[in-house]
């Protein structure tokens, strides 16, 4: 069981005057990547204890049998895979169950938990993900999961009430946090240090 976690972009934190608009890293979690046939769905689904959704929503649930019974389990679902998400610490318990349970069936499982970092964009968050994405936010309701590039990183958005959690590579999530941050900049969101040979690289993304 790997419980260390480094904080990728060390606890960011930002919001604008009236907290209107939030950009900040999300606390640590558990992250497994796992591709699968649809005939293999109901056997992941009786190992872990959580449904597997259809593509482009998310299922939570506290499962009631399973590795990690009574604890928050969520399943993503986008890009013809699931990333599922629970607290720091199970990522080992549950990718023993998936692989038991698909032993004899072809499949991908791979855990992201420290490849992944986790950003909550939260408020008034369509303007701000209007200028760093081609996501059609008109049909990117709450529960919605949708994997998207984000100033050209791939990412794993999760549409929220009050907002939308966004996972992207750790290596390349403070290039994508800067974007984002200058992309709310109108809405009084701070800006965000980034060397400036990246910021050069955006082709033209995010601007003030």
């Amino acid at each position: 069981m790997h419980l260390a976690w480094n904080a990728p972009l060390g606890g960011l934190s930002l919001h604008n005057a009236d907290r209107t608009l939030g950009l900040e890293e999300g606390p640590p979690s558990s992250l497994l990547l796992l591709r699968v046939g649809e005939a293999e769905r109901a056997a992941v689904t009786q190992a872990i204890g959580v449904m597997l959704p259809r593509m482009g929503v998310a299922h939570v649930e506290e499962p009631a049998h399973g590795p990690i019974r009574g604890n928050t389990l969520a399943v993503l679902a986008a890009g013809e895979r699931y990333l599922i998400k629970a607290a720091i610490g199970h990522a080992d318990a549950i990718a023993a169950e998936i692989a038991s349970a698909l032993a004899a069936t072809e499949h991908q499982l791979v855990d992201v938990t420290h490849a992944t970092a986790t950003l909550i964009l939260s408020g008034t968050v369509e303007p701000v993900l209007s200028r760093v994405s081609t996501l059609d936010l008109r049909a990117f309701r709450p529960g919605d999961v949708a994997a998207a590039p984000l100033a050209r990183v791939p990412a794993t958005l999760w549409r929220q009430e009050d907002g939308c959690e966004i996972y992207v590579p750790a290596s390349r999530a403070l290039f994508v946090a800067a974007h984002l941050a200058r992309a709310g900049h109108v809405l009084g969101l701070p800006a965000l240090a980034l060397p400036e040979r990246q910021m050069a690289n955006d082709g033209g993304l995010a601007r003030a």
